[in-house]
């Protein structure tokens, strides 16, 4: 009869937990895309393989799920990452039926050898077979100088004509292979480098090969995603009609192709993530001229534009009825494109996640049509109206307004960001128009800075507040520490507020030194007694390390020596940021 040990008999998700407490090496990220990442060889998963075959079948799935199929070592981005997980050496241990997802770095000089290309697919197939269980393929497509150079360096002393018609059908092999291959993707991912000076041979190879990329798509891709690829009808044609779920157009202005896509796909589509459009062409996704009117995406839950290009216009034909009726979710970083408000005010009734950037042009429109008044969204859980990008933070009457309307146009939301706003005469002004909610319970005010009497005032008035980010800066112009008079006199200010917060994370920091922050962090815990934990962020504040250590000297001061309670807050620096 067989013993088993303890670690045998464990079920396996305790196991596949176990592995996950692991400690591994981050990803590589690929190159041209900014969120595409390659697997890396993790070494501490190892030794768990070896424990039994339980063990190495639940650990060989979370260590195989993904490869990549390499192409030339020479290449300087793969000489600088010898730790990846490559196609080759999952196929050698025999863990290929583990994969599930595929990443392709390519250039158009991979195809100029009419051989090696076509022999690596070859290879696999016949070690692997059909790799039918990947379901996600990225294709990062690199014709950046070294890999340019390098080609015309092997090609210096000779003829560097190509022979167009055996690269067509070099190409033509390779799409045929890949499909063989790859039988079952329904995610493609397709990232393009920028464009670099080079020959004319090398001009005429890379349109080419680009222009052959949509041959290795497929009627069963469901999830389509492109950055920098000008989209061809051969794109369109070749991915089904009303098939995608998800579309994602990134690093380009939107050609007709782009919209096009989008436009065909409408009945389906559930994510459509754009970044660097026009205005007028994510405006156009939703409106077919005067004929046929507003197209209306029945299934559309998430709606992300990024850093539209161009303002937004009433020129542009708008949507004339609501044309994502199912959104549950509207992000938009930059200038908003729609100069309709029709989609912020049909969105009321259904939208829960808001997150817009509001200028001062558009806060107008909304303020028209009565948008943003009290209450007026009725699933909110999140809102976001502050901007995206410090530089150009609203200021004065337009950030008093975006204030106190996020904290007040829904009763239902649990977060809000009010982020990147230069706020004036808060008490006197915006705290008036603030509807204070009992909903709400994660409030992040990162880049909008407060003083400490106004951080309490507002922290008080939300009953069910768990955590709260913020900014604070100097009340007043004095340098030196407060006396125990001024801080007994601040206690006695704010005597009988309280609040229910408990975490207070500190995105920034705007005081002359660093034990006057600490100073008023330790008073902030004096006064609002719900406070047990603050947590100083490494990105914006200034020797965070430094006001985490005054911190002990303060509350060794008299007044609060013998308090427990103060004492017993804990304080740490984050070293990730917020």
């Amino acid at each position: 009869m067989s013993v088993c040990t303890p670690a045998q008999l464990l079920p396996l998700h305790i196991i596949e937990s176990i592995a996950n407490y692991i400690p591994r090496v981050s990803s590589s990220r690929l190159p041209v895309s900014e969120i595409e990442t390659s697997a890396v060889i993790q070494p501490a998963l190892l030794p768990l393989m070896s424990v039994c075959r339980s063990w190495r079948s639940t650990v060989c799935s979370l260590f195989y799920c993904s490869a990549l199929f390499a192409y030339d070592e020479k290449r300087v981005w793969m000489h600088n990452h010898k730790n990846l997980l490559k196609l080759d050496s999952v196929v050698e241990t025999g863990n290929h039926h583990h994969l599930k997802k595929l990443q392709f770095v390519i250039s158009p000089t991979d195809f100029l050898d009419n051989t090696e290309s076509i022999s690596l697919l070859q290879d696999a197939i016949e070690k692997c077979g059909q790799l039918d269980r990947i379901y996600k393929v990225s294709i990062v497509f690199i014709q950046n100088y070294s890999t340019m150079r390098y080609w015309e360096q092997q090609n210096n002393n000779g003829d560097n004509s190509v022979n167009m018609d055996q690269l067509d059908a070099t190409l033509t092999e390779y799409a045929k292979l890949f499909h063989q291959l790859l039988p079952n993707k329904r995610i493609v991912n397709i990232f393009k480098s920028e464009e670099y000076r080079r020959s004319p041979q090398i001009v005429e190879v890379s349109g080419r090969v680009i222009s052959f990329l949509p041959q290795l798509l497929d009627s069963k891709v469901c999830y389509f995603s492109s950055t920098r690829i000008n989209l061809t009808k051969q794109f369109i044609e070749r991915l089904a009609h009303n098939a995608l779920r998800r579309i994602t157009v990134t690093g380009h202005k939107g050609t007709q192709q782009h919209v096009e896509l989008l436009r065909r796909n409408a009945s389906t589509l559930e994510v459509v993530r754009i970044r660097n459009a026009t205005a007028h062409a994510v405006v156009k996704m939703t409106y077919r001229g005067s004929k046929y009117g507003t197209l209306v995406y029945p299934r559309l839950k998430r709606l992300h534009i990024s850093y539209c290009v161009g303002r937004r216009s009433n020129s542009h034909p708008q949507p004339t009825c609501d044309p994502f009726p199912m959104l549950r979710v509207l992000e938009c970083e930059g200038h908003f494109p729609f100069a309709s408000p029709i989609v912020l005010d049909q969105g009321r009734q259904h939208i829960s996640v808001l997150k817009i950037d509001v200028d001062a042009d558009l806060l107008r429109i909304l303020d028209e049509s009565h948008i943003l008044k009290p209450g007026s969204f009725k699933q909110l859980e999140k809102v976001s109206l502050g901007w995206s990008q410090k530089k150009y933070a609203p200021r004065g009457d337009h950030a008093n307004r975006l204030f106190a309307k996020a904290l007040s146009i829904s009763d239902t939301a649990h977060v809000v960001h009010n982020c990147n706003l230069i706020l004036s005469e808060f008490t006197e002004v915006v705290m008036p128009e603030i509807r204070f909610s009992d909903s709400l319970r994660v409030l992040n005010l990162e880049g909008t800075f407060l003083t400490i009497d106004d951080a309490i005032r507002l922290l008080c008035g939300f009953k069910r507040l768990v955590t709260a980010t913020l900014a604070l800066r100097e009340g007043s112009r004095n340098v030196r520490m407060p006396t125990a008079e001024e801080i007994a006199q601040h206690r006695k200010q704010f005597k009988g507020y309280t609040a229910s917060v408990s975490k207070i994370n500190i995105s920034n920091l705007s005081f002359t030194n660093s034990r006057r922050a600490a100073e008023f962090l330790v008073l902030m815990t004096a006064i609002l007694k719900s406070i047990n934990k603050i947590v100083v962020g490494r990105r914006y504040v200034s020797r965070p390390t430094s006001v985490v250590s005054r911190v002990e000297y303060v509350r060794k001061r008299p007044m609060y020596a013998k308090n427990k309670r103060i004492r017993a807050v804990e304080y740490i620096v984050d070293n990730t940021g917020f």
